[in-house]
C-alpha cells in the first residue's frame, strides 16, 4: 500500500512541475542546461540570471503545492480505505487536489509568459523558431 502512495505521489508531482520548472517551453533530453533553449534564442548573461531566479521561484512555489497535494493525495487513500467515507468530505479533498492542479498549470504559463518579457522581440522570435523545430522533429519520431 505504501509503494502505491509513493508512486501515485510521484506522478502526481511530475504532472504539476513536468516539464522542469524552466521548461516552460520544450527542450530535448540531450540538452542538459533547461534554459538551453534561451540561450540558443540568445538570450544574454544577465536574461540567463533572470530566468533561473524566476525558475527558482517556482520551483519553491511547486515544492511547497506538491507536498500539499501529496498530503491530500494520502487522505484519498485512506478514503478508499473506509468502508463508507463521507461524500462532501471525500469530494471536497478532491477539489482541493482539482484545484492545485489548476494552480500549477496557471503557475506554469505565468513562468513562460514572464520569461518571454525578460526576452527580446528578436529573441522572442528565434525562440519560437526553435520550438517549431523541436515539435517538426518531435513529430517525427526523432
Amino acid at each position: 500500500m505504501f509503494k502505491f502512495q509513493q508512486i501515485a505521489a510521484l506522478a502526481f508531482a511530475l504532472f504539476l512541475v513536468a516539464p522542469h520548472a524552466v521548461l516552460a517551453q520544450p527542450y530535448p533530453p540531450e540538452q542538459k542546461d533547461p534554459i538551453g533553449v534561451y540561450v540558443e534564442a540568445g538570450a544574454t548573461a544577465e536574461q540567463q540570471q533572470k530566468i533561473r531566479h524566476l525558475a527558482k521561484e517556482f520551483e519553491t512555489n511547486a515544492r511547497i503545492k506538491i507536498e500539499r497535494a501529496g498530503n491530500l493525495m494520502r487522505k484519498m487513500q485512506q478514503f478508499s480505505l473506509e468502508p463508507n467515507p463521507e461524500e462532501k468530505v471525500v469530494l471536497a479533498t478532491q477539489e482541493e487536489i482539482n484545484g492545485l492542479q489548476a494552480e500549477m498549470a496557471n503557475s506554469r504559463i505565468k513562468l513562460m509568459l514572464n520569461i518571454r518579457t525578460i526576452l527580446t522581440g528578436d529573441q522572442r522570435q528565434r525562440l519560437v523558431e526553435l520550438l517549431k523545430e523541436r515539435k517538426s522533429m518531435q513529430g517525427q519520431g526523432m
